[in-house]
């Protein structure tokens, strides 16, 4: 899986990625816009090392309890050799909790006793369909974060990839189909939003918007105002709720209501509460296609059926979501026959090593495992000598840093003495009251308007934080209060010079989106998947085969990309039907594919099954602005298809925000007995696929 973030982002300020991974000038390689997992480990390798990190760390010791001695003021740590088992007992005068927040699987519905079910897997533990479950058939994923709607996402490409594999290679999961049970709607941000994606009422919206990768989107500061910013850090109003829900709709260009399922809509009266998201590039055409059947619902119950590992899956839906509102139902479902289940139900906090008096200094709650303890200052500050970095929900490490700065510039003024430490509420001014204040909606009867994450405000908390550490933030390539906020933004007098090369990276990047067609081959290949009408006009220049129109169904479903330097790849299948038989057919094109290349920008057309190798990569799309208005973005291409007929290609990609709503494709094609022309319209099926299956089982309604 890849961040879903940029690595503008998922960065510290004195590292840049392009130091950690050079282009390559030979290859066009890049380093990754969004990094896979192991290229963030190589980051954090790199990182440790430049910084002289390696030399403090002590590996394959775990923690087994920290007591503060108020008596001398200093922390005694008691750690674990996990290799021998001996323990050791060391003193320190400063405590940093840097362990993060997302530590124990949250609870788990496996129905065995000793929850060894291995066909029950939490999303941490989650990899491949074929390690959940052998069987094809209903696979369950329960939770509706960001992490369930990546897992599921995830699932359905294995099972998209397995469909798209020749005949011989397929496998067992082609016939899988992902049941996502969600409590409430979400919004699918894909990872290339519209740059200026146009007005709330979608119908106005730029057919060829500019895009950018959606953190440099979300995170400018040009919708904060004039003022000083201040991270807002509360519960949100109806107001600024529905505000918030115009927004994401205008990027997205839609209520996704055309998704066909209502469990991904936010009625009317909903939009008075915070909108939830999801950041992946597939699912919202994973479900058009019927990959993905959302479910709406609380799980109440998982029943294992008698001498099989397959299972029901009991749910309770309440209105508007949450049984903390509802006492009662308002109905309950069931999917049956599940033949495997991906936990997507969070995290627990553990910090089961720190000592009970310090726990109940830190108001320890377990009725609230979003906020089980409170730490101030941006959830930093604990104690006067106890602070935690990353110990929060939301985005990571611009905020992390800033933590970690500002710990130092407050631990560097001030010794540490027993006086101090029995003074903790004289730490408890700037931002005091603010997670007491969520926690306390939380457990109440407003936790419906917390937002998804209650430190949502990346950009509020890197301002605060900033002005709190003495840091500057760098506008000398941004106009003031302009542009996107990011980690080599915010300098320091000891800031390298790689804060300057990534924040050179992203004023070109914006420069190329706002003059050029950056990023618009990423948007267009990802919004090519999916399901879709086709209309076919063929019109011959030769007199012995008659024009013809077709009509039918294409599908663009992603699969492994064949070459193993391509970012992703599509498969295009399609079923047409003449609309007036006259006993002629033409060579249609009815299995190809398309790999996108992160590093260079560019897709390619690969053809499937074509006997010719040196013709197997030859259709480069040259994408360029379209000149006349209300024209969606054009492209061109021209290439053999596998002998001596001339295939030369014309692409427009319509969009409605970030959405690909219609294309066409017309081909001039020539070559021996072969001079035609060949127009074909894409467009999206209304409302839901009709072989998509619903929920399968008992609905009893009761009300």
């Amino acid at each position: 899986m890849k961040t879903n973030l940029s690595r503008y982002t998922v960065a510290f300020s004195d590292l840049s990625w392009s130091s950690v991974f050079p282009s390559d000038p030979a290859s066009s390689y890049k380093a990754p816009l969004f990094p896979q997992a192991h290229q963030v480990g190589t980051y954090l390798e790199t990182y440790s090392a430049r910084f002289g990190l390696d030399s403090v760390l002590k590996l394959n010791k775990r923690v087994v309890k920290a007591k503060l001695d108020k008596n001398v003021g200093s922390w005694e740590i008691t750690t674990q050799d996990t290799i021998s088992g001996q323990t050791y007992r060391s003193n320190f005068d400063y405590l940093i909790i840097a362990s993060g927040f997302f530590d124990k699987p949250g609870r788990s519905f496996d129905p065995s006793p000793g929850k060894s079910m291995t066909n029950i897997q939490h999303t941490s533990r989650f990899r491949t369909l074929s390690s959940l479950t052998k069987e094809p058939g209903k696979i369950a994923v329960i939770g509706g974060g960001i992490s369930g709607a990546e897992a599921a996402a995830n699932a359905a490409f294995q099972i998209s990839n397995a469909i798209a594999k020749s005949d011989t290679l397929k496998a067992a999961h082609a016939s899988s189909k992902i049941y996502h049970v969600v409590n409430r709607p979400l919004y699918l941000l894909p990872r290339y939003l519209p740059h200026f994606p146009g007005h709330s009422h979608v119908e106005q919206s730029d057919p060829a918007p500019e895009f950018l990768p959606l953190d440099l989107i979300l995170y400018n500061l040009s919708r904060r105002g004039d003022d000083e910013i201040t991270a807002a850090t509360t519960t949100v109003s109806p107001e600024k709720a529905r505000k918030g829900h115009e927004f994401l709709r205008a990027l997205l260009g839609g209520d996704q209501s055309d998704l066909g399922h209502p469990e991904l809509v936010y009625k009317g009266g909903q939009t008075k509460y915070p909108g939830y998201t999801g950041i992946t590039d597939t699912y919202a055409e994973f479900v058009r296609s019927g990959f993905i059947v959302p479910v709406r619902g609380w799980v109440d119950q998982v029943e294992q059926h008698k001498d099989e590992p397959i299972f029901d899956i009991l749910l309770k839906q309440y209105d508007p979501w949450y049984h903390a509102q509802a006492k009662e139902p308002t109905a309950t479902t069931a999917i049956r026959d599940v033949v495997g289940i991906i936990e997507a139900t969070g995290y627990r906090v553990g910090l089961d090593y720190l000592d009970t008096d310090v726990k109940d200094k830190l108001e320890h709650d377990i009725r609230c495992p979003r906020i089980p303890f409170l730490f101030t200052q941006g959830s930093t500050i604990g104690l006067p000598t106890l602070a935690a970095v990353g110990f929060y929900e939301g985005p990571f490490w611009g905020v992390m840093e800033m933590q970690a700065r500002y710990i130092l510039g407050l631990w560097a003024h001030e010794p540490t003495s027993p006086g101090i430490v029995a003074d903790i509420s004289g730490h408890r001014i700037v931002w005091s009251t603010a997670a007491r204040e969520i926690r306390e909606a939380l457990n109440s009867a407003n936790s419906l308007q917390v937002p998804q994450f209650w430190m949502s405000d990346y950009v509020g908390f890197m301002e605060e934080f900033a002005r709190e550490a003495g840091l500057t933030r760098d506008d000398s390539l941004f106009c003031r209060k302009k542009g996107p906020v990011f980690p080599a933004r915010y300098q320091s007098g000891s800031t390298g010079t790689d804060a300057m090369v990534v924040s050179d990276e992203v004023s070109d990047l914006m420069h190329e989106s706002r003059n050029g067609t950056r990023f618009v081959p990423a948007a267009v290949f990802r919004g090519m998947q999916g399901t879709w009408r086709l209309y076919r006009n063929i019109v011959s220049h030769n007199a012995t085969l008659p024009s013809r129109k077709y009509v039918g169904i294409a599908q663009i479903l992603p699969r492994v990309p064949l070459d193993s330097a391509a970012t992703a790849e599509h498969l295009y299948t399609e079923e047409t039907a003449p609309i007036i038989d006259n006993g002629h057919s033409y060579p249609n094109l009815h299995r190809w594919g398309c790999a996108y290349y992160e590093g260079s920008d560019k897709v390619i057309t690969t053809f499937a099954g074509c006997k010719d190798a040196s013709n197997a990569h030859s259709g480069l799309w040259t994408f360029y602005v379209p000149e006349e208005p209300r024209h969606g973005w054009k492209a061109n291409s021209s290439h053999q298809f596998c002998g001596p007929d001339t295939y030369h290609t014309e692409y427009e990609f319509k969009f409605r925000g970030a959405s690909l709503e219609t294309f066409c494709i017309y081909h001039r094609v020539t070559g021996p007995g072969k001079d035609y022309t060949d127009e074909t319209w894409y467009k999206r099926p209304e409302g839901r696929n009709p072989s998509q299956e619903e929920v399968t089982g008992d609905t009893k309604n009761t009300q």
